[in-house]
């Protein structure tokens, strides 16, 4: 994944493979569960997933701010 601009985009890997999976949630979402303020069963229903449900899962069990 690369940032341009306002999104991210989604290149194939380095094998040309592509994505697992795909994750749409907001800004809002991912900021919640990425600080533990959303649970990830939570933030799963607000949360849109193309291909493999259990890796999206595993990627909303992240977390980027420790208090």
């Amino acid at each position: 994944m690369t940032r341009q601009d306002t999104e991210w985009a989604i290149r194939p890997g380095r094998h040309g493979a592509a994505p697992e999976v795909t994750i749409v949630l907001s800004a809002d979402t991912l900021w919640r569960v990425a600080t533990r303020g959303s649970t990830v069963a939570a933030a799963a229903e607000r949360t849109h997933f193309d291909g493999a449900h259990g890796l999206g899962l595993a990627a909303l069990a992240l977390v980027s701010i420790i208090r």
